[in-house]
């Protein structure tokens, strides 16, 4: 009697702890990375708006506003990722233009988008070689 209950205990305590190794070896598996997805065609700048709230109810700027401001100023834009450049550097479009912005891997935060999905980005500009850029320290669905 002793010997099955000792046995049916030692059971148990291997059956949890291949779930616990099974569940730690999955869950990263799982964790999807983010990123742009340069397949689709970009949305028709006509289109972008439709249904969104409008730039004044949102506090947010528009790309053709984000070259006077000054080094440091922190921005949102709403519009598209369009293309990608290299690595990190990403085209983003909103009505009134197009500017270059670097999103690092970690800030994607296993969020992945295409060149249809409208997007806001937040983050600090600065003026390097003649050329605005905006550092993305925030991109989301709005």
């Amino acid at each position: 009697m002793q010997k099955q209950y000792f046995s049916q205990i030692r059971r148990q305590f291997f059956n949890v702890t291949g779930m616990l190794l099974t569940s730690f070896i999955a869950i990263p598996a799982l964790a999807a990375q983010g990123g742009f997805s340069a397949e689709k065609e970009p949305v028709v700048t006509e289109r972008m708006y439709a249904g969104h709230k409008v730039q004044q109810e949102n506090g947010q700027s528009r790309i053709q506003a984000v070259p006077s401001m000054r080094e440091g100023a922190w921005v949102t834009l709403e519009g598209n990722v369009i293309s990608q450049q290299q690595e990190e550097w990403y085209t983003f479009r909103d009505p009134t233009g197009t500017i270059k912005v670097r999103i690092q891997q970690k800030v994607w935060n296993g969020q992945h988008f295409d060149a249809q999905d409208l997007v806001r980005v937040s983050g600090q500009v600065s003026h390097e070689n003649g050329s605005t850029i905006l550092d993305v320290a925030v991109i989301s669905k709005p």
